[in-house]
């Protein structure tokens, strides 16, 4: 994975990526910090709101979504509204 500052430099030369995508990036990268281990990682959308100050579930759905679109995650999303959804940072410097 990228270093911190490689990953907001593509962040920010991106003219696609707003405000809300950095919020959601940067507390996906929090709650990465809680697995020791490498590769994908099991979030909970209500804790990607709160640390990413989204307040709907539809602007949380559009901007994962595009993330995943855009390469900067991979996403899968649960089947179960309960369910812990699947992410994986893959972002490197080289890839965008």
């Amino acid at each position: 994975m990228a270093t911190l500052n490689e990953i907001f430099h593509l962040l920010i030369d991106d003219r696609r990526i707003g405000s809300r995508h950095i919020s959601v990036f940067l507390a996906l990268l929090q709650l990465k910090e809680r697995e020791p281990r490498e590769g994908p990682f099991y979030i909970r959308r209500e804790e990607v709101m709160r640390f990413g100050k989204i307040q709907g579930r539809t602007t949380y759905y559009r901007v994962m979504g595009e993330l995943d679109t855009w390469g900067y995650i991979e996403y899968w999303p649960s089947c179960r509204n309960e369910g812990r959804t699947k992410v994986f940072l893959p972002v490197t410097a080289e890839q965008q």
